[in-house]
């Protein structure tokens, strides 16, 4: 795969449509001891060896290789992949990969707690009138909601979802119920620093994936009411 690339760079834009997505700069969250973005660049007409070696290790760790091995005919797979992209159902799969990724975390940080984890809780609505990603229970009370969001591209979405959330945490509030955690993450942040000032602001805990898994359980030890 590094010798294709190196030799025909213009074979490189065609692989994340291979995976079903149409961005050209992706950013994968490397789990480990460590947490960080690598960005993949799949827009460049020349790259480096170092480069090609990225590229080609994202192929193999992502299954493209092995998928590239079993297509018969590349055009009309990918042909049926832009139709699948128009679908809803191929939306926000960062999104989602992301909240499993959170529900593995919280069930990993209150295992042996007298707490109960609700994904999708049907008795607690979002500002967005969407079920709660998370519900934190204590005694049977709701005690914290847990909303989760990756973005990899900036735009009016993660400022809408600010808004809305900044919004539902004032009503959290005068009600005196729940308390809210916002955990988001993803490179868009990073070209979005004055937009995340002012919307973290006004938020009591918005934290990314790497102070979840750090302070997790301090921060829920703290917002439970006794």
């Amino acid at each position: 795969m590094k010798l294709i690339f190196t030799k025909y760079p213009e074979t490189i834009p065609v692989v994340p449509l291979t995976i079903a997505l149409r961005e050209q700069n992706i950013a994968i969250l490397e789990i480990g001891e460590k947490t960080f973005y690598k960005v993949f660049d799949f827009s460049r007409k020349r790259i480096s060896e170092s480069e090609a070696d990225n590229l080609a290790d994202f192929c193999e760790k992502t299954g493209v290789l092995s998928l590239l091995g079993e297509i018969n005919d590349l055009y009309t797979y990918l042909v049926g992949v832009e139709v699948g992209l128009d679908s809803n159902a191929r939306k926000n799969r960062s999104g989602e990969i992301f909240q499993q990724l959170l529900g593995l975390l919280l069930k990993k940080k209150l295992k042996g707690s007298n707490l109960q984890i609700k994904q999708e809780d049907p008795n607690v609505q979002t500002a967005r009138s969407k079920r709660a990603d998370f519900v934190i229970y204590s005694d049977r009370k709701p005690q914290i909601v847990l909303e989760c969001n990756f973005y990899n591209t900036t735009g009016s979405k993660p400022i809408e979802t600010a808004n809305a959330y900044i919004d539902f945490q004032r009503k959290v509030r005068e009600q005196g119920e729940c308390s809210f955690v916002w955990v988001t993450d993803g490179p868009a942040w990073k070209r979005m620093e004055k937009t995340a000032r002012q919307s973290f602001r006004e938020i009591d805990f918005p934290i990314n994936y790497t102070i979840a898994d750090e302070r997790l359980e301090r921060i829920i030890g703290q917002l439970i009411k006794t």
